[in-house]
């Protein structure tokens, strides 16, 4: 951040592995999740306790944000700064600490079955038996209303939603996920969450579906599905109850556990 522009910064292993996955994600998302996202986190107040920006403001905060000026050179190793550009983790880093958690217990204890829970994103290893994950109601996360069973050695579960971390500011809602194209918070439908192999990715195509909405967010989990990169719900809150959009590779493996909750499998295009 205060690397002049045109300077090359070159970050620690950890941090290129995780800024690599989170512009992957941005262009897949087709910019729904932008990791440099920072000035629109501020404008809103999002660390501290929420606010209302004015137009202008969220006018000059979408001006700084854009991952495509960001350039990163593989063979160095190296991201430039093209200025003023900040960076915002809270989209991937979680998922980033995982991974290193996960690679430093797997050195520790080779073999081993290990399982790491970082506030409601899970990520497991050397696991023999199936693994079944709980998705909580949007609207209320002491109630579980979808089991998953998720048949992998490896991998990570990430949920994105406002039911936890959504702020109230003068009587109106202010959601956390922001949409980085528009500069304002994401509607509200529900969550998304994702299973990935590495909990970077989950982490940030999490919010990148859940910023996109059910139709686009559904269309694009049914390519990952599709082309076994990774798998995804969207928990939709309906009039009359909560209806599972469920990608095809999860469709035998989702089991309601309410009975208020519809689920339907994506199918995707060819």
């Amino acid at each position: 951040h205060a690397a002049p522009p045109g300077s090359r910064v070159a970050p620690s292993p950890l941090a290129w592995t995780a800024m690599t996955t989170a512009l992957t994600c941005w262009r897949e998302t087709g910019g729904a999740f932008d990791p440099t996202i920072a000035p629109l986190v501020e404008a809103w107040g999002l660390r501290t306790g929420g606010r209302l920006p004015t137009e202008a403001e969220i006018a000059a905060a979408r001006s700084g944000v854009g991952a495509g000026r960001l350039e990163l050179d593989p063979e160095r190793r190296e991201i430039v700064q093209p200025g003023g550009l900040r960076l915002e983790e809270g989209g991937f880093g979680k998922g980033a600490g995982l991974d290193a958690a996960l690679a430093a217990a797997q050195a520790l204890a080779p073999g081993a079955e290990i399982e790491l829970d970082f506030g409601g994103q899970l990520a497991w290893s050397g696991r023999g038996e199936p693994r079944a994950v709980r998705l909580a109601d949007p609207r209320d996360r002491s109630r579980t209303v979808l089991e998953l069973t998720i048949d992998s050695a490896f991998g990570s579960v990430a949920t994105s939603a406002n039911s936890e971390r959504g702020a109230t500011v003068g009587g109106i809602p202010v959601g956390h996920l922001l949409d980085p194209r528009s500069g304002r918070p994401a509607p509200d439908f529900g969550s998304a969450t994702v299973f990935a192999p590495l909990a970077a990715t989950a982490d940030c195509r999490a919010t990148g579906l859940f910023v996109l909405g059910p139709k686009r967010g559904a269309a694009l989990a049914a390519r990952w599905s599709r082309d076994r990169q990774g798998e995804a719900v969207l928990l939709l809150v309906e009039p009359h109850g909560l209806r599972a959009l469920v990608t095809q590779g999860l469709a035998a493996r989702a089991r309601a556990l309410s009975p208020d909750l519809l689920i339907d499998t994506i199918v995707g295009s060819s």
